[in-house]
């Protein structure tokens, strides 16, 4: 069995497939635990489709940081795939041991279902306070159903990173329709990031037809309601501010998601530079870790 496999209920052939995936950055566990929750929850018999359970990477995952070596959720570009499926497993980094798990898993069970439709939720947290959003492509029904999750919508976010596991799957010849989406559910270490990862799935089970909503039981929808409130619905990423070492980069103390800033605010030090904000919007995804490519984001409401 594969170390990526968390559970797998499986449908019948040509129903759709929903793949939950949680921990493709290792200290980020709100996923995990979510995931486990949900399938513990559900069988089979009140299912109309397969749900695959999935960790993302596990050396990271077992010593609680983001990555080893590299961001498991910026190598997938097709030379890193060449290379991790062209190099003997032993002499890959452990980073790279669970590119080529995970992308061997993921095909392994659509092969095996052959789904009507895949929809993909990729969920994470982050190391700042104050937000839950979703993040979409450009999609019609990716945008679709982060709209009906409920949650605040983030677009073009994807446009400012690159080889993502989002990019990837939607890339992909599967075959069948597929839809992608990624959430993030709150602070890494906030306990109730958990329950919001948890509503978060079950709304979107129901939403692929996989889950009625009857069968859905959600306890924690007024949690992640509560939380969503007063969040801006829709914004637009505007910049991005990239980092190559984050040990050298220090976002100011205080911000959260959405703080406001201003053209010329002083937000942060990378390098002993002083880093400004380069227009007037709200602060997405500040980075308050030692690891990480984004030191942050600059989002417009739209």
């Amino acid at each position: 069995m594969s170390p990526h496999l968390i559970e797998f209920i499986r449908g019948k052939q040509h129903q759709p497939l929903v793949i939950l995936l949680g921990g493709v950055h290792g200290n980020e566990p709100a996923g995990l635990h979510a995931i486990r929750q949900v399938l513990g929850q559900l069988s089979a018999e009140n299912c109309q489709g397969s749900i695959l359970g999935l960790r993302g990477n596990i050396a990271a995952i077992n010593i609680n940081e983001r990555f080893i070596v590299s961001d498991l959720n910026r190598l997938w570009d097709e030379e890193t795939l060449t290379k991790v499926t062209t190099t003997p497993f032993e002499e890959l980094t452990d980073d790279e041991q669970s590119l080529i798990g995970l992308k061997d898993v993921i095909q392994e069970y659509v092969g095996t279902i052959n789904p009507s439709a895949i929809y993909f939720l990729d969920l994470h947290t982050t190391s700042s306070d104050g937000g839950i959003f979703s993040i979409l492509t450009n999609d019609q029904r990716s945008i679709e159903m982060g709209q009906e999750l409920g949650i605040p919508c983030v677009f073009d976010l994807l446009k400012n990173v690159e080889n993502s596991v989002l990019h990837y799957i939607q890339k992909q010849d599967w075959g069948t329709p597929t839809t992608v989406l990624a959430c993030e559910c709150g602070h890494h270490k906030d306990p109730f990031s958990v329950y919001r990862a948890f509503a978060i799935c079950m709304r979107f089970l129901v939403l692929s037809g996989v889950v009625d909503q009857e069968v859905a039981r959600n306890d924690y929808d007024h949690i992640l309601n509560v939380y969503a409130e007063k969040l801006p619905k829709r914004t637009n990423v505007k910049y991005r501010y990239g980092i190559d070492d984050a040990r050298f980069f220090m976002m100011k103390p205080g911000y959260s998601h959405y703080s406001q800033v201003r053209q010329g605010e002083t937000v942060a030090r990378y390098d002993g530079k002083h880093i400004i904000a380069p227009m007037d919007g709200m602060l997405l995804m500040p980075l308050y870790q030692k690891q990480g490519s984004d030191g942050f984001f600059i989002v417009s409401e739209c």
